[in-house]
């Protein structure tokens, strides 16, 4: 069984604490606290799960690597009926929970064009990432006021 880490860090003027915690136990520990599959905080903690990694391999015409990873934004891309599936969750309840995350500023909501589509993907960007002197790479998610998706 993995153990879910808990660090606080404390700077002058805020405290944060940085969580590492698996699907699964979003499913048996969160869940039965906050209630439901549907809260938007557990909407949002399986949508973070699923942000793009340095290892994606762009397709043909659909370049969400090259066009958002790579220029250092953390993002991820699903479709609402696909979440819906995936987290076992309603669509109206995926819906809903996108909104109420968007409109409190802990996601922003971009539209990618993909070539040869007439149709535009939907990106949920989390925040944004740089690499460090000595590799190591540092993640600024939620409302942070210096965060611009071009």
């Amino acid at each position: 069984m993995r153990i879910i880490k808990i660090m606080n860090i404390t700077n002058k003027n805020t405290n944060y604490i940085n969580i590492t915690i698996s699907m699964n136990e979003i499913d048996t520990k969160l869940v039965p606290l906050l209630g439901s599959k549907a809260n938007p905080m557990i909407i949002y903690l399986k949508m973070r799960s699923k942000i793009v990694k340095s290892s994606l391999k762009d397709c043909e015409g659909y370049s969400i690597k090259k066009d958002c990873h790579d220029k250092g934004y953390l993002v991820m891309t699903m479709s609402i009926r696909q979440m819906a599936k995936e987290f076992n969750v309603n669509k109206r309840s995926i819906l809903k929970a996108i909104h109420l995350l968007n409109e409190y500023n802990w996601i922003d909501i971009k539209k990618l064009k993909i070539k040869k589509s007439f149709r535009a993907q939907y990106v949920y960007v989390f925040g944004t990432w740089n690499r460090l002197d000595g590799g190591r790479v540092v993640e600024n998610f939620f409302n942070d006021p210096f965060i611009e998706f071009e």
